[in-house]
């Protein structure tokens, strides 16, 4: 979840909608989204994987204010017990766009580490990145106490919906076998519903559904889908194939 700030009464709905899945990923603290997202998860019975926008822009949010954000809405709505937060990751993206160096982001994950250690998290911390940016850059895998990547299967041109599970799998034990066999979640996955072909990845809503039938049957836990809704705040281009927009499995 990201985007534009809705009320707090509009989170609570989308959570409502997503009741069904066991975990909801959440990229940075837009709204004061910490806090509203701890109060529907707990009633909801889910977790959270919770993040961090850094970058070296001067809109990345602050690594200390934010960890303190969310310290204070854990005290404040899970009377202090983190066991609603799964993951913690502290980019997104970043050394694959080439904004942040690897040495960068090795520096906030222990950064980061060191005082949600000292705030009472003791779950697993780390950055989220491509596959290939993870493959090209194992200090990530070292640093890292769960290695999470985004795998878009769309992205491939000889990969159909049907075959997403598959391109998946492949991807992925690439990663575990250049880090050390380490834990990998699937931190962004799926298809899109609308957008142009890319090659045998054609997105529709029959398709999405296929490709994602096809991720399930092979991957049952450490895996979330992107995203739960359409994000129209998002600018769609050629080279991603017009279908930015267009990734919400939930209408």
């Amino acid at each position: 979840m990201k985007g534009g700030c809705r009320s707090a009464d509009d989170i609570a709905s989308e959570f409502n909608k997503m009741k069904d899945y066991k975990a909801i990923r959440i990229y940075a603290n837009d709204c004061n989204l910490y806090a509203i997202a701890i109060q529907n998860a707990l009633k909801n019975n889910q977790k959270l994987m919770v993040g961090i926008y850094l970058t070296k822009q001067a809109s990345s949010d602050s690594l200390g204010d934010t960890l303190n954000a969310l310290k204070m809405a854990i005290d404040t709505y899970a009377g202090g017990k983190w066991d609603v937060v799964q993951l913690f990751s502290v980019e997104n993206e970043q050394v694959n766009d080439k904004q942040m160096s690897v040495s960068d982001v090795v520096n906030y994950i222990n950064r980061a580490r060191k005082q949600l250690r000292s705030l009472g998290f003791n779950g697993p911390v780390g950055a989220v990145e491509t596959v290939p940016a993870t493959l090209d850059n194992p200090a990530l895998c070292q640093a890292a106490d769960v290695v999470m990547v985004n795998c878009h299967p769309f992205f491939d041109t000889n990969t159909a919906a049907k075959d997403a599970g598959s391109f998946v799998k492949t991807q992925i034990d690439r990663v575990k076998s250049a880090c050390n066999n380490k834990r990998v979640v699937i931190t962004e996955t799926g298809w899109p519903h609308q957008g142009n072909a890319n090659g045998k990845a054609v997105p529709s809503p029959d398709n999405q559904r296929t490709a994602m039938d096809s991720i399930r049957s092979i991957f049952s836990t450490d895996v979330f889908f992107h995203n739960a809704f359409d994000s129209n705040w998002k600018t769609d281009t050629a080279s991603t194939f017009n279908a930015e927009q267009y990734w919400g499995v939930l209408q």
